[in-house]
């Protein structure tokens, strides 16, 4: 999203992440389940918790629409200083970047493969997502795993190219929540 603002010119100021927060050998379960069934659960009478990003998490995202609130009335048009900065706005799971890297590559040639095959309902189409679901699965199954295995190993290697990557992904925002500690502070006094 940052490089298609980049290249219309556009300023990015402020972004929010809401990121599922349940562990990732779960997620690898109830998502797809949620995707295929459109049922978020919670699976197995509450042994799988509900998918996605938490209700809590979502309450708690109106800290931005209050933030912005304060300060947008008298802001100058040409600040470009986030307002968002110290809230938490983001939350980046490095462990997760190379595995997304690798999803939006595959996303993006399974994108233009269907799009090649014809319209929305169009059978060769159809058949053609089929196979793209039997590939999402095969890879959950096997690749993901072994490559979380590889990162491992490499860990040392990539730590400061990893570093690197999230603090590009969380900006400008940030992942700090400076601010909110800094209330619970004041209140607790």
């Amino acid at each position: 999203m940052k490089e298609l603002l980049s290249h219309i010119g556009a300023r990015l100021i402020d972004n929010v992440a809401l990121a599922e927060r349940t562990h990732g050998a779960i997620t690898v379960i109830t998502t797809p389940w949620w995707v295929l069934s459109g049922n978020r659960g919670p699976y197995l009478n509450g042994l799988l918790p509900r998918a996605g990003v938490w209700e809590s998490d979502i309450r708690a995202a109106s800290r931005f629409g209050t933030a912005i609130a304060l300060q947008l009335e008298g802001r100058d048009p040409t600040d470009n200083k986030p307002m968002l900065s110290g809230l938490g706005a983001v939350t980046i799971n490095s462990g997760l970047i190379s595995v997304e890297m690798v999803g939006r590559r595959s996303f993006r040639l399974w994108g233009k493969l269907l799009r090649a095959c014809g319209k929305q309902g169009a059978t060769l189409r159809r058949i053609v997502l089929g196979f793209y679901v039997m590939f999402l699965v095969v890879m959950i199954l096997t690749i993901v795993p072994v490559v979380f295995v590889l990162k491992t190993l490499i860990a040392p290697l990539t730590r400061n190219r990893i570093a690197r990557q999230s603090e590009y992904l969380a900006a400008p925002s940030g992942e700090s929540m400076e601010k909110i500690f800094r209330q619970v502070e004041i209140k607790h006094e």
